[in-house]
């Protein structure tokens, strides 16, 4: 039977194992927004947590290991979760920012907080660099601190997917543009080569005239 302190520290750390289940659940409803195939790392951690979960109720001799082995598996899916938000959220804004590469003033045009976008983006990546690096509890509230930057990159790609049509209409008039105004100067350069040619042809016909 255990006694009074033990309750207490049993009760502590389920409290801190719901908090994780509680984290990787929002974090499960965001991966879900992109693909639900990338949801099976994070519930194979929660199929091992539950079984040790499980196996500590049955077998009180070995309740503290399968307890920390719970809690391993239930930081691992933790973890993952948030791994994998980043790595969808930044995957998809660098093919978007890739798009628009050299256009930056034509996407500005239509979403003036794209140069403010684009910062945000290094500094999840860079953040997220730095949690990677933690160890132990100090991880847990490493990657604690990155929910107000996920929060952040899912609201940017909200806005971009709003605007997704009105950017790309303008990154292609753009484009246009430029191999129009690209054309106008390679004519222009032939225009007045052809007109130096013939006026060196002049010059050798009154030569050797």
């Amino acid at each position: 039977m255990m006694c009074r302190r033990e309750e207490c520290l049993l009760m502590t750390s389920a409290k801190d194992l719901l908090s994780l289940v509680d984290k990787t659940e929002d974090n499960i409803k965001l991966i879900e927004q992109v693909s639900s195939t990338f949801i099976s790392p994070v519930l194979n951690e929660w199929r091992y947590a539950v079984r040790h979960v499980l196996t500590a109720f049955v077998n009180s001799d070995q309740s503290g290991v399968d307890a920390q082995k719970a809690e391993s598996h239930l930081k691992r899916a933790y973890f993952d979760s948030c791994d994998i938000i980043l790595d969808c959220q930044l995957d998809t804004l660098s093919k978007i920012h890739k798009k628009c590469l050299g256009y930056a003033e034509t996407v500005r045009s239509v979403v003036p907080d794209y140069p403010a976008w684009l910062e945000a983006m290094r500094d999840a990546q860079r953040l997220h660099r730095e949690a990677q690096k933690k160890h132990d509890s100090e991880r847990v509230l490493a990657f604690d601190s990155l929910t107000p930057t996920i929060q952040n990159l899912d609201g940017i790609l909200d806005k971009m997917s709003f605007h997704a049509e009105e950017i790309a209409a303008a990154v292609r008039r753009a484009r246009t543009n430029t191999w129009l105004t690209t054309i106008a100067k390679v004519a222009g350069i032939i225009v007045a080569a052809m007109a130096i040619l013939k006026a060196i042809w002049v010059v050798i016909g009154r030569i050797f005239a």
